[in-house]
């Protein structure tokens, strides 16, 4: 998923500000978060796959933020395409 992500992001046509580029690859790791919260991979290994892209340490200090942001972040997705 990351290298289609990273791919695609970086296409000349696609235009991403550096915020939705970064939320977007967060967006990923969380999910590896959600497969060890819902148990269908250990926490090791959620660990191992969030920290090939981000450091584990910021990855667990950006939860809360990402938290917040998050629902805004849709709701404003949502807007735009109104």
């Amino acid at each position: 998923i990351f290298l289609l992500l990273n791919d695609y992001i970086n296409k000349d046509y696609i235009r991403f500000n550096t915020i939705t580029k970064k939320m977007m690859f967060y967006d990923q790791c969380y999910a590896y978060w959600k497969y060890y919260i819902r148990g269908i991979i250990s926490k090791n290994t959620a660990q191992t796959k969030i920290a090939n892209h981000l450091l584990f340490r910021r990855f667990l200090a950006l939860l809360p933020i990402y938290k917040v942001v998050k629902p805004l972040w849709k709701l404003q997705q949502r807007m735009k395409a109104i």
